[in-house]
């Protein structure tokens, strides 16, 4: 079985850039937040950017959500693009030209309709979010409190609490630790 932990794709890497799609939902933020957080705290060596659109305030909770980019900045070229939540490269509306012009690009998602548009691509079409695909690419044990929140967030948005039918066993064994990592899981629910 192929090894799709992100630390496999951060090899010479100094510069990230990230996005997900245009319109940001609950798991497009909590999945690029999640991976975010995860970057910063676990690769502090690497500067790392996130772009999205304005997200909606009720999200603002996240831990440096104050730090998302909403506008495009001029040329930049970054060594790694990672794009996430998003099925095809025209989703990521304004960034996508730090996509087109970046050394290496990586795909993470979860939709079934993805045109596997990167040079990476880790598209797991039976899982419930982008969040839960994000949660499969980390080293457990560096899965703190704030990229847990992020996660779960994502989770719950896309299964609907656990209601739709992509929500599977996985689902359900990845919520439960993240609920492990002591976060509030009834507050980010309502």
């Amino acid at each position: 079985m192929e090894d799709f932990r992100i630390s496999n794709y951060l090899g010479g890497v100094k510069t990230i850039g990230m996005a997900g799609h245009i319109r940001p939902d609950g798991d497009c933020v909590g999945s690029c937040i999640g991976l975010y957080t995860y970057l910063k705290h676990n690769f502090a060596d690497i500067k790392v950017d996130l772009y999205l659109e304005p997200i909606p305030e009720k999200f603002a909770f996240l831990k440096y959500t104050e730090e998302i980019k909403h506008e495009f900045e001029g040329h930049k070229q970054y060594d790694l693009f990672i794009s996430l939540d998003s099925s095809d490269v025209d989703r990521l509306g304004n960034f996508q030209e730090y996509f087109n012009t970046a050394k290496d690009t990586l795909c993470i998602d979860h939709h079934i309709s993805n045109t596997e548009f990167a040079k990476n691509n880790i598209v797991f079409p039976k899982a419930s979010s982008a969040s839960e695909v994000v949660y499969t690419l980390l080293d457990e044990e560096k899965v703190d409190y704030d990229v847990a929140s992020a996660l779960y967030l994502g989770i719950i948005h896309d299964s609907g609490v656990f209601k739709y039918s992509n929500t599977s066993a996985n689902t359900m064994n990845i919520a439960g630790k993240l609920m492990g990592k002591g976060i509030p899981f009834t507050s980010i629910i309502d």
